[in-house]
């Protein structure tokens, strides 16, 4: 086995099509984690800080390391979607897109690169 799909495995991306996008799935602590690490970039895009940075859905994507699609609150009712990729080997997090102006009721669907 390729040491790529063993950490692409290991990141809970067993039986996922390589190229193809998980189902979304509830928030949990890595998905914060990726948020988190790109958070002052974010806030760079959106012209100032946020009251709130919380990921409530997310979906996954395996290429040369994993594409994250998130659903992130900013403020009461107010949200945005943002990808980031991480590289395989422990690379840091990078913010690759942003989509403003989200409702929690929106779906995370493709997200146009920066």
């Amino acid at each position: 086995m390729s040491d790529n799909l063993q950490e692409a495995e290991g990141a809970g991306h067993a039986g996922c099509l390589v190229g193809g996008n998980s189902h979304a799935k509830e928030a949990n602590s890595d998905a914060q984690a990726i948020a988190d690490a790109v958070r002052g970039d974010v806030e760079k895009h959106l012209g100032g800080g946020v009251k709130e940075f919380v990921v409530e859905q997310f979906k996954t994507q395996v290429v040369a390391g994993i594409n994250y699609s998130l659903k992130v609150r900013i403020d009461l009712g107010k949200y945005i979607h943002i990808k980031v990729f991480k590289g395989l080997g422990g690379k840091e997090p990078q913010l690759s897109g942003i989509e403003k102006n989200k409702s929690s009721g929106d779906e995370i669907g493709h997200i146009s690169a920066l």
